[in-house]
């Protein structure tokens, strides 16, 4: 799993949007209509605890796994009543008899693809829930993604969770019941947010320091061009699975 955000763990859990309730909500609704309800979790690559304060307060405890002890420093101030393992997922050893619900948010895509539903499957107690959550961002407004577009250079974008996720999960026979769901907001950014967002994103974190400094510049020369339309569309995945029961 990465750690390329550490060093801006702080801004980072101020500027990255907030994950809607919902996501939780329709987790333990899918786990309850299992007859499998709650009772311990895992999140796979916390981060700053965005996802934990959503399950956070449910009556079932949370262990926490997350691989750069600075963003845990901010998790634990976050939310205090959560456990915290500082750890990579694929070095993590799962309790005996595994746990009723395994989640991850924005940090599937960081576990080593080859081994990622196979820990998964192992670390989930028999009929417990599987969640994966993926964030897609985009320019609401077409003027500002065009100004923006040239920024990124030739690379690709990610390919959606929902391509390559789904099609790991039916390979493991004891993962069931699959289910992707879709849902989309608009956030409004004011233009110092807007650069701050984008300065917490692996593209940018990934760059040299020289061609960082110069793609400020150029996103603070595209506010002021279009400091009123600066929305962002959020788009999450949500995709469910179980553990097939013994």
């Amino acid at each position: 799993m990465s750690t390329q955000f550490g060093e801006v763990a702080g801004l980072y859990d101020e500027v990255r949007p907030e994950l809607p309730a919902e996501l939780a909500d329709q987790t333990l609704s899918y786990a309850e209509a299992r007859g499998e309800p709650v009772t311990s979790a895992v999140e796979v690559g916390a981060g700053t605890g965005k996802a934990t304060a959503l399950f956070a307060g449910r009556g079932f405890p949370i262990t926490c796994v997350e691989p750069d002890p600075r963003m845990a420093a901010v998790l634990r101030e976050r939310v205090p009543g959560v456990s915290i393992d500082v750890a990579k997922f694929e070095d993590w050893p799962p309790p005996p008899g595994g746990v009723s619900l395994l989640y991850a948010a924005l940090a599937w895509h960081w576990v080593t693809p080859v081994v990622r539903a196979q820990r998964a499957e192992r670390a989930l107690a028999p009929g417990g829930t599987l969640a994966l959550v993926s964030a897609r961002s985009s320019y609401a407004d077409p003027e500002v993604k065009a100004a923006m577009e040239p920024l990124f250079g030739p690379d690709k974008p990610r390919p959606p969770i929902a391509d390559w996720g789904v099609a790991e999960l039916r390979d493991h026979t004891a993962l069931t019941d699959i289910e992707v769901r879709l849902l989309d907001r608009v956030l409004p950014y004011e233009p110092e947010q807007f650069v701050a967002l984008h300065q917490t994103t692996s593209w940018y974190r990934m760059l040299p320091a020289e061609e960082q400094t110069a793609k400020l510049a150029a996103m603070r020369d595209i506010t002021t061009a279009y400091a009123d339309r600066l929305d962002m569309t959020i788009g999450n995945t949500l995709i469910l699975a179980r553990r097939l029961p013994r």
